[in-house]
């Protein structure tokens, strides 16, 4: 696995000596065991080693080469199958094992390691997908035996919004398959009991870090990939580590998918190879912590907070962009929020002065499609999407071609005012490049589910025809739109198969094939969006008597949340190694 591969960089320096592999069931509190393979370096019977630690739903045998390597460098490596997998006895606990609920196998599992003779009361932990969520978990718990660092990669810290229910609706296509691959498609039907769809069930609580932001104090690496499944929420994720105030933690944000992270083509797009490595030289700055903190001799790494790429036009290789930046935080502090509006012509400008309605009519016997984008098991990252602009059944905004380039890093948000005739929908948003020859390339997607437009604790349905509004953070992106581009964002009512078909009644789970009509105001639906830099595209015309009322640039630094699907602990930026199935 990839995830994997990346750490023999640092810890393989010379050649393999001799090693033990032992395979037992580690106890948990309950009398479970866990099936667990160890690998140790020679003579550790009279020694004491740091140990690297990888708790996996996926085969262990894919690590045994990396294990058989770490102990050459006088590390213990242990990989572990989580409760239900493999040999690993118990019913899956997709994850609510993992956490501080009645059963913490990640406590239990750090505390057995640290009784160990040939522990040195340093463990870290690492592994992307399903393996860094339980580290995520590992992380809110109140005790955490020996844990000295984290290698987390495209995860995110609350199970609810990042994996199965991110703005409400259910993640279906992904999930499902995750669960059969995992022989736990029971979880499907429990889903569908009481309210399990919403985040006010406590079943979610145990696996929520947002909830358990003082207990945030491990130093980690949080790497994501704009294109990932988990983008928007583990950058949500580590600015709950900032706001609690937690040291050395940094941030990577490259131009990769789930499934080719540190690839430079995704998709429909092949970027330059730069994009490939987010560091100079030969040394992994990740790496380097991790040494640090198994040896502390060895000198920390020089690191920014924030490492991110800023995307361009991959087709020009004199186009700005397509370079790493680094930043304290993320959104960077120099951005600030532009308000975009439009009227009847649907031609995105700076400032407010929309007007005019738009009625979108849906049929979901033939729903919105979701063809690409932050996906796991669909095809995944940018593709062209300029077809979605022949459907009838979706909003279709558009700037005019950028006279200079513009500079989008940071939120995207979504604030709207409609009227519908149904009591339910998926509200999706999704940011495209359009270059000049006219693709338009899928950059971002994010939805939220209607009803939930107050906050998943106030869960309300529509009133028929009445009007409603809505505001919340579709994701984050830095990207430089060049000279000709344009920045397109289409607004729909589903988004099939990624999402479970919406319902449009009381029920969560009816999924009836029904037609609706939704009316947007357009005076007050707004699109905003984070620059650096100034606005190369069209402007509202000036206010004479308020010659400043163009447009909303505030900085992200005083601006409040919205969407409560970040948790209101968390400060919003804006105004408003896998296999496929690998999670």
């Amino acid at each position: 696995m990839k995830f994997f591969s990346v750490i023999l960089v640092m810890l393989v320096v010379f050649q393999l000596s001799a090693y033990e592999k032992q395979t037992i069931l580690m106890p948990m509190d309950d009398g479970i065991g866990l099936e667990t393979d160890i690998y140790l370096p020679d003579g550790y019977e009279t020694g004491s080693y740091p140990v690297i630690l990888n708790r996996s739903p996926y085969d262990r045998t894919q690590k045994e080469q990396s294990g058989i390597d770490m102990t050459s460098n006088n590390v213990v490596f242990v990989a572990q199958s989580v409760r239900g997998t493999f040999k690993s006895e118990g019913t899956h606990g997709i994850w609510h094992t993992d956490g501080w609920g009645e059963h913490k196998d990640g406590y239990d599992t750090l505390k057995w390691i640290t009784e160990q003779s040939w522990c040195n009361g340093k463990i870290a932990t690492l592994g992307g997908s399903a393996e860094g969520l339980v580290q995520y978990f590992m992380a809110g718990l109140d005790e955490k035996p020996s844990l000295v660092y984290q290698i987390i990669t495209v995860a995110a810290g609350d199970l609810y919004t990042s994996t199965f229910f991110p703005g409400g609706i259910l993640r279906e296509h992904a999930m499902v398959l995750w669960l059969e691959g995992q022989n736990a498609s029971f979880f499907v039907e429990e889903m569908k009991k009481g309210n399990m769809y919403s985040k006010e069930n406590e079943y979610w609580d145990v696996t929520d870090i947002f909830q358990k932001k003082e207990n945030l104090n491990v130093p980690a690496v949080h790497q994501a990939g704009w294109f990932d499944m988990f983008a928007k929420y583990q950058i949500d994720t580590f600015r709950l580590y900032q706001e609690a105030g937690a040291t050395d933690q940094n941030l990577v944000i490259g131009p990769w998918d789930h499934n080719n992270f540190t690839s430079r083509t995704v998709n429909e797009l092949t970027f330059p190879e730069n994009a490939e490595k987010y560091y100079e030289g030969e040394d992994d700055p990740a790496f380097g912590m991790l040494i640090h903190y198994f040896w502390p001799t060895s000198p920390k790494p020089e690191w920014a907070p924030v490492t991110y790429y800023t995307m361009g036009d991959v087709n020009d290789v004199d186009a700005p962009g397509n370079e790493w930046r680094t930043a304290d935080k993320f959104p960077p502090a120099e951005a600030v929020s532009q308000t975009l509006t439009a009227s009847d012509d649907l031609i995105l400008k700076a400032g407010e002065c929309g007007e005019g309605k738009y009625v979108l009519n849906f049929d979901l016997s033939d729903p919105f499609p979701s063809v690409c984008g932050n996906n796991l098991t669909i095809n995944s990252g940018p593709c062209d999407v300029s077809s979605y602009r022949e459907r009838s059944d979706v909003l279709s905004f558009s700037t005019v071609a950028f006279e200079e380039a513009t500079e989008i890093t940071g939120a995207i948000d979504l604030s709207a005012k409609f009227k519908a005739d149904v009591l339910d929908f998926d509200m999706v948003v999704i940011f495209t490049d359009i270059y000049p020859d006219g693709k338009e390339y899928l950059l971002l997607e994010g939805a939220k589910k209607v009803r939930f437009r107050d906050g998943f604790e106030n869960e309300k349905l529509l009133e028929k025809d009445e009007p409603a509004t809505m505001e919340f953070n579709v994701g984050y992106l830095s990207i430089i739109l060049d000279k000709g581009h344009k920045l397109g964002i289409h607004v729909a009512s589903a988004y099939s198969p990624k999402y479970r078909l919406p319902s449009t009644v009381k029920d969560y789970w009816n999924d009836d094939k029904v037609k609706g009509e939704i009316t947007f105001d357009l005076s007050e639906t707004k699109i905003i969006v984070d620059t650096i830099g100034n606005w190369g595209g069209e402007k509202c015309e000036v206010n004479q008597e308020n010659p400043d009322d163009m447009s909303d640039e505030v900085s992200t630094e005083t601006d409040e949340e919205t969407d409560d699907e970040t948790v209101d602990s968390v400060t919003s930026a804006s105004s408003s190694g896998c296999s496929l199935l690998s999670l």
